[in-house]
């Protein structure tokens, strides 16, 4: 859910940057709507909604102000993950030998990004 919220939103911000348009993430249809791709198994709507919009608007903010405090675009894919690594844990994973409670802990936030 995270990441495809983060990617949208950084499609956003990308397209809205290129039309040279205002910086305005809560006008866009994906941050608005904030179902995509929803089915209701594991946390209801409303949760669902607050957390679809918080990766957009971070993804959105990313990639249209270029400063990607918020996470990185690589490969074609926009992740938060290491930031949020860096940022809780302190540690970056492709490069630190974590302790075992920070690598679990973001080998969790791996597992939702992906959802």
């Amino acid at each position: 859910m995270l990441r495809q919220a983060a990617n949208n939103g950084y499609q956003a911000g990308r397209a809205d940057r290129q039309d040279r348009w205002g910086s305005n993430y809560q006008g866009s249809y994906g941050y608005q709507d904030a179902n995509y791709a929803y089915d209701g198994y594991y946390i209801d709507r409303d949760n669902y909604n607050y957390y679809f919009r918080e990766g957009f608007q971070r993804g959105y903010q990313d990639r249209y102000s270029r400063k990607y405090q918020y996470g990185r675009h690589t490969n074609g894919s926009y992740s938060m993950l290491d930031v949020i690594c860096r940022r809780f844990w302190g540690f970056n994973r492709s490069t630190d030998v974590p302790a075992r409670r920070a690598q679990l802990a973001c080998s969790v936030l791996t597992i939702l990004e992906g959802c």
